[in-house]
């Protein structure tokens, strides 16, 4: 019987031998075969059929979305593919392929999220009432584009309110010649806004959407966005040169959002379940 070693390709042998690659690959089927009798180590069309682990990010644009996907892919939350499920200021994440319980790794790159995206209307207030000052013009064009938020006062009575404002600025100067030969001057300044007989509110209250997503569905099925009511702080001044000069601030901002962050998760924790739980992520 003759003696088979396995040898590299091209290999220089001082006796006479029978020389068999130590592994073929069929170079149609992608079949392996090594040395022991070319038995198989790969089947036919082993590597084509090869499924990698899952790498995907899916973004979800509701609550209810986000909640299902992760209860149809993930497990109850004590098995070997346990998820991890957070939660912060950017929105809700779960990672489905998350280490094992067992400490097995996992590759941590099947991903749902679920973003708190804010609402174009609130990114418009937000823009408008940071605390700049802004001309009379940029007001009043302001009211009218989002007259449909304000709740109080009327948009129609704040818009005639501030086309009413006048503002009047006058100065005056007293000189005094001191017996030490130094001169002293007095500068008073007298700036004035005038609206006849009406008064500029303090505040204005709004009614809008915080998140884009954030619905709620009346008897039949028909989604309305969620609006919060938020207090507009309205402040007026009168420059150097005789103009008026309004600064609007959003107070209760960081509080709202803070509220409608809180409301989404709980959201996320019943629409889940109790066999998850979410964790407080940093932003």
């Amino acid at each position: 019987m003759a003696d088979t070693q396995p040898v590299e390709p091209f290999a220089v042998q001082a006796a006479p031998h029978l020389i068999i690659a130590p592994a073929w690959t069929d170079p149609q089927t992608g079949a392996v075969y090594v040395h022991e009798s070319l038995e198989v180590a790969i089947a036919p069309w082993a590597v084509e059929a090869h499924i990698s682990p899952p790498r995907v990010s899916e973004s979800f644009g509701d609550v209810d979305s986000w909640a299902q996907y992760v209860n149809v892919y993930a497990s109850d939350g004590e098995g070997d593919n346990r998820p991890l499920i957070t939660w912060s200021e950017k929105g809700l994440r779960a990672v489905l392929d998350y280490h094992a319980v067992d400490r097995e790794p996992n590759r941590c790159q099947w991903v749902a999220e679920h973003p708190f995206t804010l609402s174009p209307v609130w990114r418009k207030w937000a823009t408008l009432a940071n605390g700049s000052p802004r001309s009379q013009r940029e007001v009043l064009e302001a009211f009218e584009d989002l007259g449909a938020d304000i709740v109080a006062p009327t948009a129609a009575d704040l818009v005639a309110l501030v086309r009413t404002l006048r503002a009047t600025s006058m100065a005056s100067a007293d000189t005094e010649l001191r017996p030490d030969g130094t001169t002293r001057v007095s500068y008073v300044k007298n700036q004035t806004v005038n609206a006849g007989e009406l008064v500029l509110p303090p505040t204005l209250t709004i009614a809008i959407p915080v998140l884009k997503g954030h619905a709620e569905y009346d008897e039949d099925g028909k989604a309305s966005p969620v609006l919060y009511r938020l207090e507009v702080r309205l402040r007026v001044s009168v420059g150097d040169d005789a103009r008026l000069a309004f600064r609007l601030s959003l107070p209760d901002a960081e509080r709202v959002l803070e509220a409608v962050y809180a409301d989404r998760v709980q959201a996320a924790r019943l629409a889940l379940g109790g066999d998850f739980s979410i964790l407080r992520a940093t932003a």
